[in-house]
């Protein structure tokens, strides 16, 4: 590969992640601000109330650690594929996969709840490390 198909799959593979750990973040307001649970209750004078809470509101602020694992396991992720890019390191590209692999199984194991929104995360990683090249080993 040439050099200056390298340096523009290098860019790709850091728009992704960046995109990656964008998204992770963009979740947090997300949980403590948009409506996730929607009611209604009705009154014996035919009164209907609807209600609605967010995420955080309806499961307490504990659900902020899972909420906020796309943007962690996006940070690992990139500094394995920078590792893999800059200096060919195997472990770099090793450990990338593997965080891209625990947040698409916690994706499908939370598939019920809140597993659609951790997907984007791990797709875009995917695409990161697919496109991501190699560099010179030195070493690693």
């Amino acid at each position: 590969m040439n050099r200056k198909s390298a340096r523009a799959r290098g860019r790709w593979a850091f728009i992704l992640t960046v995109t990656a750990f964008a998204w992770g973040l963009a979740l947090l307001p997300a949980a403590l601000l948009l409506p996730a649970y929607e009611g209604a209750t009705s009154s014996s004078t035919e009164v209907t109330t609807h209600t609605s809470a967010s995420l955080v509101a309806m499961n307490g602020p504990w659900v902020l650690a899972i909420v906020a694992l796309p943007a962690l396991l996006a940070l690992v992720a990139w500094f394995g594929l920078h590792s893999r890019c800059a200096s060919g390191s195997k472990y770099g590209g090793a450990l990338a996969w593997t965080v891209i692999a625990a947040l698409a199984v916690l994706s499908l194991l939370a598939a019920v709840s809140i597993g659609l929104y951790l997907l984007p995360a791990a797709l875009l990683l995917a695409a990161a490390a697919r496109v991501t090249p190699t560099g010179n080993p030195r070493n690693v």
